[in-house]
């Protein structure tokens, strides 16, 4: 659920109109007579979009999981810009690095009573700016390897709030491994899992199309190009890799007049 509060009353009055508060997740258990659970975050934050999410278990102690991988942000910078509305002063070194990233939550369900329900772990996948994920269509809210987010080789998501954002790259991110990592560092909040910025990322893949670097995972824009949106699209037949597919996004050339 959003953190959010909108006053429409105090539209003609000094205050502002949007109210932040903190952060609550909660999952609706498909049983009906189970009841749904909520799930407090201390660190107020924002998610727009979810990646996937799926089932699981915490293999030490065996306690039932939830996993999901979902783009967050911060703060409510975003929401300030799009109404046009000044930013306060407070909310605003809330949200100081507010980098919208693709990250990991982990919402156990305890067998202690004293603490039965928890996120355990809350921890960005990658350093880079992340947005607009999409995921195999066939394999959502189950363990999908891969997800593919919207980024930029330069400023952020944060930096373009009130204008365009140019999209110029195409992440695959192996989520299953990153958060595998993640998870291994011990439970609550943690640093990105990998570090490296769009341009590390970007000259690794070219020097793997001249045969010279490791595996890359991103599809960096032509020169002038940006996209937006993208969808994986998977190839039909079987035996397929979860990956054998097309990402297909709409392109816009920058054309410079003189």
């Amino acid at each position: 659920m959003l953190a959010l509060e909108a006053r429409v009353g105090t539209l003609n009055l000094a205050n502002t109109i949007v109210l932040w508060w903190g952060s609550g997740l909660g999952i609706d258990a498909n049983d009906e007579v189970a009841k749904a659970v909520r799930f407090i975050d201390q660190e107020p934050s924002m998610i727009f979009h979810t990646a996937n999410s799926w089932d699981d278990e915490d293999h030490a102690t065996g306690d039932e999981t939830v996993e999901m991988v979902a783009c967050r942000f911060r703060s409510a910078k975003l929401v300030y810009a799009a109404g046009a509305m000044p930013v306060p002063a407070e909310k605003f070194r809330a949200g100081i690095d507010d980098v919208v990233r693709l990250h990991h939550h982990r919402f156990i369900f305890s067998n202690d009573n004293q603490d039965p329900h928890q996120i355990s772990h809350c921890f960005p996948l990658f350093e880079i700016p992340a947005e607009f994920p999409t995921t195999h269509l066939y394999r959502l809210m189950s363990k999908a390897r891969y997800v593919y987010v919207c980024s930029m080789q330069q400023g952020g998501f944060d930096e373009r709030l009130g204008g365009a954002a140019k999209v110029d790259c195409l992440v695959k991110a192996d989520v299953l491994r990153l958060s595998r990592k993640g998870i291994g560092r011990g439970r609550g909040k943690g640093c990105a899992v990998d570090k490296r910025t769009v341009m590390e990322i970007v000259k690794q893949q070219e020097a793997l199309a001249e045969g010279k670097g490791p595996q890359g995972d991103d599809a960096a824009m032509p020169d002038g190009w940006y996209a937006q949106e993208c969808r994986f699209v998977p190839k039909e037949g079987k035996d397929l890799e979860e990956d054998e597919g097309y990402l297909v996004t709409y392109g816009q050339l920058r054309i410079m007049y003189p």
